[in-house]
C-alpha cells in the first residue's frame, strides 16, 4: 500500500474498506440477458429479486378420503397453497387447501399426497464485474453482491466511515 497511501489515516480507510469487503461480500451471480435495450457497464449497480420455495419435509402430508391431515405438522384453520398428487394422476398439481376443524373441505384434494409451498422472496443489490458477449449475440453478466441495508446505503462505506467499528493497532 505504500505506493499509493499518503498517510496513515489514508491505510487505515483502505483497510477497513478491504477488511469491511472481505467480511461482507459473501457470492456472485451470473446470468444471461438478451443485449436489446440494455444500458449497464461494469462497476454499475442493478436490484435481483429471487423467489424460492425451500423444500420442508415437515410441510408434507397426506388426505384420506374422509379428509383427515396425517402429517408430521398439525395444520391450524386455514388456506395453503399446496402441491398434490393423486395416484392414477399423470401429473403433480397446484390448489388451495382449506382446512377447518382438522380436515380437508376440498373433496378433489382427498385420497392425495401433498406438500405446502412456502415462497420466500429476497432481493440484493449487486455490482456488475463483467459483461460478456458471447457467440450466440446473449450478454453475460457477473457481477458481486454489494451488501446494503434496507434504504439501499452500503453497508461497506458505514463501515469504512465509522471508525469505532474497528480495532486499530498502532
Amino acid at each position: 500500500m505504500t505506493q499509493y497511501c499518503t498517510s496513515q489515516t489514508h491505510a487505515e480507510l483502505v483497510a477497513r474498506f478491504f477488511l469491511s469487503v472481505r467480511r461482507r461480500v459473501t457470492h456472485t451471480i451470473q446470468f444471461k440477458t438478451s443485449p436489446y435495450g440494455i444500458d449497464l457497464a461494469p462497476g454499475n449497480f442493478i436490484r435481483v429479486v429471487t423467489e424460492a420455495n425451500p423444500y420442508s419435509s415437515a410441510q408434507n402430508g397426506s388426505i384420506s378420503a374422509t379428509g383427515v391431515i396425517t402429517s408430521a405438522t398439525t395444520f391450524a384453520d386455514g388456506q395453503y397453497s399446496v402441491l398434490y398428487y393423486k395416484s392414477g394422476s399423470e401429473d403433480v398439481e397446484e390448489a388451495t387447501m382449506t382446512v377447518s376443524g382438522g380436515l380437508v373441505q376440498e373433496t378433489a384434494l382427498r385420497g392425495s399426497v401433498f406438500t405446502v409451498l412456502e415462497n420466500t422472496s429476497s432481493q440484493n443489490v449487486y455490482q456488475i464485474e463483467q459483461l460478456t458477449l458471447d457467440g450466440e449475440g446473449v450478454v453475460l453478466i457477473t457481477a458481486s453482491e454489494f451488501p446494503c441495508d434496507e434504504q439501499f446505503s452500503s453497508l461497506i462505506a458505514q463501515d469504512v466511515t465509522n471508525a469505532a467499528r474497528f480495532l486499530v493497532d498502532s
